[in-house]
């Protein structure tokens, strides 16, 4: 399954994506969707990233209430895809996998969604989409819109 991205509206990441699978952030005690990190592969550079939902940007709820819902990427040079009860660790994360259900992606996609986020309009420009004339979508997945 492929992820695009529109502009203006998303981070010209300068290709589109490819779904490989889920890891979880951190040992899985309850589910916790915003805790969910998707490995993508560029369908030209074959580039790595994490993509994932973060509800409160930057730790601070005073921003994360002024542009919503933030769409976080970890770029990563030829990261290895890992197997069921095994992870990757270093001092700053600590990823399990998961699954290779695309539909985590879309559960993710939409939470960003229902939280009016800002998105690009231009040059570090940004505007929430319920106050977007014609806004159409930032990201496509799975034959659906967000």
């Amino acid at each position: 399954m492929i992820l695009q991205i529109n502009r203006p509206y998303g981070l010209n990441l300068g290709e589109d994506f490819e779904f490989i699978c889920n890891y979880y952030k951190g040992k899985k005690t309850t589910y916790d969707p915003s805790k969910i990190r998707t490995h993508f592969r560029g369908v030209n550079t074959n580039t790595d990233i994490l993509m994932y939902f973060e509800s409160d940007a930057f730790g601070l709820k005073s921003i994360g209430n002024l542009i919503g819902g933030t769409i976080g990427i970890l770029y990563f040079n030829n990261l290895k895809v890992i197997e069921e009860g095994r992870h990757y660790k270093n001092k700053n994360y600590n990823y399990y996998y998961l699954d290779n259900n695309p539909l985590k992606v879309v559960q993710w996609l939409r939470m960003w969604k229902n939280t009016n986020p800002a998105v690009h309009i231009g040059d570090l420009t940004h505007m929430r989409i319920d106050n977007i004339q014609n806004y159409s979508w930032t990201y496509r997945f799975n034959n659906e819109t967000f």
